[in-house]
């Protein structure tokens, strides 16, 4: 028997929540249970969760914490956590009524994979009429993958691929067995992606969507870059090259490699934005860990160009 925890990390999302909730709510198979944790909201986002767990038959669990951040508060979801599999579910996004019944049934039908992958669809809030944002959720390969590294393979030939943990679902021993946790920066979600890769072995890749993003004013995803985008990459290329440093195997070095190259290039973008004085110190432990000539040439270009 298995089960799915969703995991719902919510702040100040008095005008989203509801409808997150409700979306869950109206799935044709109700999660095992649902962890909302609060992170200190200061509007009424707290007051809604409790009002509808009162008034409805969702298998809710609520917890409200002072204010840690979005990593922090799905680190506490995962500590209460009780079932086979958990599930990231943001709380102003939307998810599809099938979703638990078909990625139940998905799971049970190939092998009980540890790592299930699924694209998501995009849409703008009401008060936003368009937007410059215009994430791709697709994934271009599909399959299932018993093995890390036959995954990584087709990893590696493609252009793009979300690590957005809304995307996927994941056991959660793999979390626990291998004391995995979301740090406290910005793009949190791109430094867990490499550990839980390289601590799962078999992969479901599907090409169904099941998931509904919200594209608003003010998110993280959507407001300008700042020194903390800029601190969330170095956290990214910190964990990626240290891990490529002292790994032995030539495909999960090369799927290092390749996230990394592509932070290095945020990295520095991001800089530039922001106006954040890049680390020359940091910049060459990366070049040094990744043994790229490559990532010591755009540091130069870069600071010929400042």
């Amino acid at each position: 028997m298995y089960n799915i925890s969703v995991i719902i990390p919510a702040y100040n999302v008095e005008k989203y929540i509801a409808d997150t909730l409700l979306s869950i709510l109206k799935q044709s198979l109700l999660p095992y249970e649902i962890i909302v944790v609060d992170d200190g909201s200061t509007d009424s986002t707290l007051q809604v969760i409790n009002e509808l767990k009162v008034h409805s038959h969702l298998p809710l669990k609520v917890i409200s914490t002072d204010n840690r951040g979005v990593g922090e508060a799905r680190n506490i979801g995962l500590k209460h956590a009780s079932g086979n599999y958990v599930y990231f579910l943001d709380s102003d996004d939307l998810v599809k009524p099938e979703f638990i019944s078909e990625i139940t049934l998905k799971i049970k039908n190939n092998n009980f994979p540890d790592i299930v992958f699924f694209e998501a669809e995009s849409f703008n809030d009401n008060n936003l009429s368009q937007s410059s944002f215009k994430p791709d959720y697709e994934r271009e390969f599909t399959g299932y993958y018993s093995g890390r590294s036959f995954f990584l393979n087709e990893y590696l030939n493609q252009k793009s691929f979300s690590s957005s943990p809304c995307l996927y679902i994941s056991k959660l021993n793999l979390w626990s067995d291998n004391a995995l946790q979301y740090c406290d920066y910005y793009h949190e979600d791109e430094v867990i992606f490499h550990q839980l890769i390289l601590s799962a072995d078999t992969f479901l890749v599907l090409n169904d969507s099941y998931y509904f993003r919200r594209i608003r004013q003010d998110s993280i995803m959507t407001q300008g870059k700042n020194s903390k985008h800029a601190l969330g990459i170095e956290a990214v290329l910190d964990s990626t090259s240290y891990a490529y440093s002292y790994s032995k195997n030539s495909v999960e070095k090369n799927f290092l490699k390749k996230r990394g190259y592509s932070f290095i290039y945020k990295y520095f973008n991001v800089c530039k934005q922001s106006k954040k004085k890049l680390s020359f110190i940091k910049s060459l432990k990366y070049t040094w860990r990744f043994k790229s000539p490559y990532i010591f040439a755009k540091l130069i270009y870069y600071r010929l160009l400042k």
